[in-house]
């Protein structure tokens, strides 16, 4: 992904899981325009359906939309992400995945935590209004 796409970028994510809302967060704090946008997928009024996906792919992993209207997902989608952070270190992580010797690695790593974050924790209240209903991959 030497060319990176327009944004602005809109992250899926799952805000009932603890890491995953964590990691959403500091994002936030650190993005101050409109490059990116963050939907939580674990919230009552997200329909999978309405973004042309089912609950069982948004679940599966991280996606991220850019611009163009084109899906990346897991670490493709981090990679996205992370290059449109302020800060040089975000943008060395970035290119580090994309390595041929890292992306491997990355992907497998990301992988075990998209396949088990169903084992953790789940943010307090995260039950109201039917989310705990929502599928996690076993």
């Amino acid at each position: 992904m030497k060319n990176y796409p327009p944004t602005p970028y809109t992250v899926y994510y799952d805000g009932l899981c603890i890491v995953c809302d964590t990691e959403i967060q500091h994002y936030r704090r650190l993005v101050t325009d409109d490059r990116l946008r963050f939907v939580d997928i674990a919230a009552p009024d997200f329909h999978a359906d309405d973004h042309g996906r089912s609950t069982d792919q948004f679940m599966a992993q991280m996606h991220l939309k850019d611009g163009l209207g084109e899906w990346h997902l897991g670490v493709d989608a981090f990679t996205l992400l992370w290059h449109s952070l302020p800060g040089r270190h975000w943008h060395v992580m970035a290119r580090a995945i994309q390595s041929p010797i890292l992306r491997p690695f990355a992907r497998l790593g990301y992988r075990l935590f998209a396949n088990n974050r169903h084992r953790l924790p789940r943010r307090k209240g995260g039950c109201d209004g039917g989310r705990c209903d929502l599928k996690m991959r076993p």
